[in-house]
């Protein structure tokens, strides 16, 4: 199955490892410190214009910033197809 992760970026459910917030109380010195490393490595991708609020975090190192919420993509990562 697929998530949409905002503006055209679709994310296959089994390469996703979670979905981290990124809105105030949640977010960490060391999430900090992850995404920096990752856009030194160039495994950032941004998706959409509007202010990140979740950062997707795949099996193959690379981070998806979007600005949906986690709840949202929880929803979304949860929801069968019959």
């Amino acid at each position: 199955m697929y998530i949409h992760a905002g503006a055209d970026r679709v994310i296959r459910d089994r390469e996703i490892i979670g979905f981290f917030d990124m809105d105030g109380k949640n977010y960490s010195g060391i999430n900090n410190e992850f995404l920096k490393k990752a856009e030194k490595k160039g495994k950032v991708y941004i998706s959409g214009e509007d202010l990140p609020r979740t950062f997707i975090l795949k099996d193959n190192g690379e981070v998806i910033l979007t600005h949906i919420s986690t709840a949202a993509l929880s929803a979304r990562s949860e929801k069968k197809k019959f």
